[in-house]
């Protein structure tokens, strides 16, 4: 039962991708030059990320007690550790985002309408 709730997720990935790439290269074919796509997948990508860095941070301060029993020589509440951990996730997710925008900037729009269509 979970391969198969897996293949859905990634055909569902799959699906939004392609639309993605679909409303690229309208963008491209209307003029967008690939600076400003990649500035607009970028900018995409890291109101995702702020938002899952924001909820898991604020779930871990609402968890201290839970995780105060399992850390040994760290408060829950340790600034630096918060810091260090936003600042790698956030970092990770930057270098993850960057690729699919660099792509992104440089779709052929004749290609995807032709596709599309």
């Amino acid at each position: 039962m979970a391969a198969l709730r897996k293949s859905e997720r990634r055909r569902g990935l799959a699906v939004q991708g392609r639309r993605g790439c679909a409303d690229i290269g309208r963008r491209m074919a209307l003029g967008a030059a690939p600076g400003q796509v990649m500035r607009w997948v970028g900018r995409r990508a890291l109101r995702l990320t702020a938002l899952g860095l924001g909820l898991g941070m604020l779930g871990s301060a609402g968890l201290t007690r839970v995780l105060g029993k399992a850390l040994f020589g760290v408060t829950p509440l340790d600034p630096p550790t918060y810091i260090w951990v936003t600042l790698v996730l956030g970092g990770a997710a930057i270098l993850a985002a960057w690729l699919p925008a660099w792509r992104a900037s440089r779709v052929d729009p004749v290609a995807v309408l032709n596709e599309e269509g």
